[in-house]
């Protein structure tokens, strides 16, 4: 991580257009989000956006001492289309920050966002509870860091070298190559490989604790790379295990007790989705 320069008011780049992160496995993001929290940390402020550093995207930082309704109000008057909230990337070798390591801080954290995000009239899309929702619901779709659906995933490099998941980067450098190529190897090749076997193994390749869960079918073990420790390799539970397990019981919770006292003809609906249908996930990314 570096410590970056902010740009002071009057500076140019900070009112230029500032372009939507569109491509949610672009290798430079984990790097950047890095490089904002560190600067974050360095400076006497609690977040950064990407554009006080000079990166014109819409991108933002939060520390957990942050309010999360003041947080997700603050961005929803935007009015973005997505405000897309992620857990920083870590490994059990490289655990993620914590205030208090007794307490799952960013499952309470983004329960408190659950909460805000359902009891108003607003239309943006929030991708890490609606799919909690979606597979609470019995969905199978299909996301790396949620649910036991193996995601049909790889990425082709503009060399044509054909590797695993930009997330791994953060796990060690080169544990995104598989040494193939699309003049040499078909798709069929790649999704075959063995080191995908932790991505496609679905229940059987979880830790015996993530195995036997209640919500395992929901949770899906975490991000692959959030799993990861240089001694079990990825079978070990998330390292946001326990702040996982709060979120999806507390979304659970208010799900069924929506559904509990809403008319039948309604219960297709989730409160933040009623009424007229969302746009394509193109807005305002925020790692907590």
């Amino acid at each position: 991580m570096a410590i970056r320069e902010i740009l002071k008011y009057g500076d140019p780049r900070l009112v230029a257009r500032n372009e939507p992160v569109v491509d949610f496995d672009d290798p430079t993001l984990p790097e950047l989000i890095r490089d904002m929290l560190e600067t974050s940390w360095a400076a006497p402020g609690l977040g950064i956006a990407a554009p006080q550093i000079g990166v014109n995207r819409r991108l933002a930082v939060v520390d957990l001492a942050n309010d999360p309704v003041a947080v997700h109000d603050h961005l929803a008057a935007l009015q973005p289309p997505v405000i897309d909230f992620n857990l920083p990337h870590a490994t059990h070798d490289t655990p993620p920050p914590r205030h208090d390591p007794g307490i799952p801080e960013y499952g309470r954290w983004l329960s408190a966002v659950f909460d805000t995000w359902t009891a108003g009239t607003w239309r943006h899309s929030i991708r890490i509870l609606e799919d909690i929702i979606a597979l609470s619901s019995g969905v199978h779709t299909s996301v790396e860091s949620l649910g036991l659906h193996p995601p049909g995933i790889i990425v082709v490099e503009s060399d044509g070298g054909i590797g695993n998941i930009d997330t791994l980067r953060a796990v060690a450098t080169g544990a995104t190559h598989l040494h193939l190529t699309t003049a040499e190897h078909t798709f069929d090749d790649a999704m075959a490989h063995p080191d995908l076997r932790p991505r496609h193994g679905g229940l059987a390749a979880l830790a015996e604790q993530c195995q036997c869960c209640p919500i395992v079918e929901v949770c899906g073990g975490g991000l692959l790379p959030h799993r990861f420790s240089s001694t079990r390799g990825y079978r070990n539970p998330s390292v946001y295990c326990a702040d996982l397990q709060y979120l999806i019981n507390h979304v659970q919770r208010a799900w069924d007790q929506w559904r509990a006292t809403t008319p039948p003809d309604r219960t297709g609906l989730h409160p933040p989705l009623q009424g007229e249908s969302r746009p394509a996930h193109s807005g305002a990314r925020t790692s907590t």
